[in-house]
Formats: C-alpha cells, sequence, structure tokens
C-alpha cells in the first residue's frame, strides 16, 4: 500500500455528558453513510457526523475509534476518539488539528449536543489505538440519602431528589437506604482496598448473551488498579464545579445527607466492573456482603460468580475523568 495513501492520524480529546446518549460507542455500522438512517444517538456518532462537516471533505470514507468505552448516563471529562484522514491534496496539504477542533465543535454547538472538544492532535502513523492508554481513571460519586428525606406524596422508596440542580442530579448518583439496614461508611475502603493490585477480574464482568459468544468473550480478564480510594465530598465543591449558587434551602437540606467520592485508576477496564466493584463494596456497608465473598470472587474467577441479588451502582454519578495516553505528552 502506497504511504501516501494513508493520510494522517488524530486524535479528539472530548468531554461529554452521558445523560442523553446511548452511549459514547457507536451501535451501527462505522461507515458514516447516512446521518438520517445510521443514527444511533451515541457520542461517537455525533462526533463522526461532525468531523464529516470538515471543508475540504476527506477523500477516505473514515473510521474512528475510542480509547474508552463508557456506558449509557456515564460521562467523560476526557476521553479520545481517533481517526485517520485524508485530505483531497494529500501530501502537499493536510487537515490543521485546529481546523478540525473548530469545525466539530461548530457542528455540536449547532446541534445543540452536551460534548465538547478540548483538543485535536495530530498522532503518529504508528499509533495504535488500544496499546495506546498507560491508564484509565474514573470518579463516582453518590449521595446517601438519610430516612428522613422522603417525598410524602410517593411511595416510600422514592427519594425527594427535586431540589437538586439539573446538572447534580445527572453526576451523582442518589442511593437510597436499604430496608432494615444500617451504613457503615468505615466498612467501603477496606473493601476498595482488596480489588487494587494485580487480578483475574472474570467475576466483576457484566456480560451479555453476544459477549459471551464473541470477541468480549476472549478478553484477557487480568487487570491492574493502582489505586481505588474513597473520601468526604462537600455540597459546596459540587455546586462551585458547575458554576452554581449554594442557596440556603439546599444547604440547610444536605446537611443530613453523607456525599463521597470514589476514584479507581488501572490499565483498563471491564465492561461495567467499576460499577459492579462499588456496588459490592457498598453491599459490605450495608452488611449484606463480607470481605470474604470479595476474596473469593477473586481468588476464584469466573463468569457465574455475579449473582442476580448483587448490587451493581447505577450508572449515573460515574466519570472518566482521565485518560493518559502514551503517544501524548503533556
Amino acid at each position: 500500500m502506497n504511504p501516501l495513501k494513508l493520510g494522517t492520524k488524530f486524535a479528539l480529546n472530548l468531554s461529554y455528558i452521558g445523560t442523553r446518549y446511548s452511549g459514547v460507542q457507536r451501535q451501527v455500522r462505522r461507515e458514516l453513510m447516512n446521518e438520517e438512517s445510521n443514527y444511533d444517538n451515541s457520542v461517537q456518532m455525533a462526533v463522526d457526523i461532525g468531523i464529516s462537516k470538515l471543508n475540504p471533505h476527506p477523500n477516505n470514507l473514515f473510521r474512528s475509534g475510542l480509547s474508552s468505552r463508557t456506558d449509557k448516563d456515564v460521562h467523560a471529562k476526557d476521553n479520545y476518539l481517533f481517526t485517520q484522514l485524508v485530505h483531497p491534496d494529500f501530501p502537499q496539504q493536510d487537515y490543521e488539528p485546529k481546523q478540525i477542533t473548530e469545525t466539530v465543535n461548530e457542528y455540536l454547538e449547532k446541534a445543540k449536543h452536551d460534548i465538547k472538544i478540548k483538543k485535536c492532535i495530530q498522532l503518529p502513523q504508528d499509533f495504535r489505538i488500544y496499546r495506546s492508554a498507560e491508564y484509565r481513571e474514573y470518579t463516582y460519586r453518590i449521595l446517601f440519602v438519610d430516612n428522613t428525606t422522603r417525598d410524602t406524596n410517593d411511595d416510600e422508596s422514592v427519594v425527594l431528589l427535586r431540589f437538586l440542580p439539573p446538572p447534580l442530579n445527572d453526576k451523582v448518583a442518589v442511593i437510597c437506604p436499604r430496608k432494615g439496614r444500617q451504613l457503615d461508611l468505615s466498612k467501603i475502603q477496606p473493601a476498595l482496598d482488596l480489588f487494587v493490585g494485580k487480578h483475574n477480574f472474570k467475576s466483576f464482568e457484566s456480560g451479555t448473551f453476544d459477549q459471551r459468544i464473541g470477541w468480549w468473550a476472549t478478553r484477557d480478564p487480568v487487570r491492574d488498579l493502582t489505586h481505588f480510594q474513597v473520601k468526604p465530598l462537600s455540597i459546596e465543591t459540587l455546586v462551585k464545579e458547575e458554576s452554581l449558587e449554594l442557596t440556603q434551602e439546599l444547604k440547610a437540606l444536605m446537611e443530613n445527607q453523607h456525599l463521597i467520592e470514589i476514584k479507581v485508576r488501572a490499565d483498563s477496564f471491564l465492561y461495567r466492573q467499576v460499577r459492579m466493584m462499588i456496588g459490592l463494596s457498598l453491599q459490605t456497608a450495608w452488611g449484606e456482603t463480607t470481605f470474604s465473598d470479595i476474596q473469593f470472587r477473586l481468588d476464584f474467577p469466573h463468569k457465574w460468580n455475579w449473582q442476580y441479588s448483587d448490587f451493581m451502582a447505577p450508572a449515573h454519578g460515574l466519570s472518566l475523568t482521565k485518560v493518559k495516553l502514551k503517544a501524548i505528552q503533556e
């Protein structure tokens, strides 16, 4: 193959609010044939359409890939989309990273997407997506709601959350009290510590039928977790990040609630692994499972170790906060 026909590889560094999207990854054909008939409401599809608006139009039927996949309702402050573009006059002329950033952001803003391209970077020709990341870091934020915070007009299990501004509703997982259980926050960190290190995490990979018979079933389940830490979080920090006003009503209502933030870092993660690990750690805090049960699942990994009665932390509140690429100097 003529190397002059390969074009140039680019990485688009993006952030997004995942609430409105079906997930980050496209579910239809990777080739952008027709944005109306193929549109699947994914973040990747929206960015691909933005790239297709480049002038002049790329001379190749371009495809894109992702450094990390996130589910519906999961957000990202730092993710990467990779693509290879052939300028019609390549190699005499080529696309500039600034041009790509401006063109895609112009489309995203006009279409009112909750996605922003922070920067575009030209990559070396030998760059490979799945070998590129040094680590990935997720942050999970939880609001444990006190028993007294109820909406008397609704069922007991429905918590009064309407006082939270919309950006916080999207970015914080609201978890209700478990019937007959007391929350012991001191147990969460020891439970998380069990996951740190290099383990076979097959017990903590959510599977679907397609995954069990297809490519996902052959993935190496060994991952190296280097950091898994919980710390208290204040409502002042949350509203400041979102440039919101901390009203007296909100401050008073939050006095009896518990806010925490959990950060986890590893080379990569399995499908829904983060939510499953955090969910089981929360079950230890409720006294529904034990540290020994977590250790057993790590020592004897198997896809059927996860039970239907186990708690998977909801997607709301989970954000991909950092992807460190080997090829990019910061």
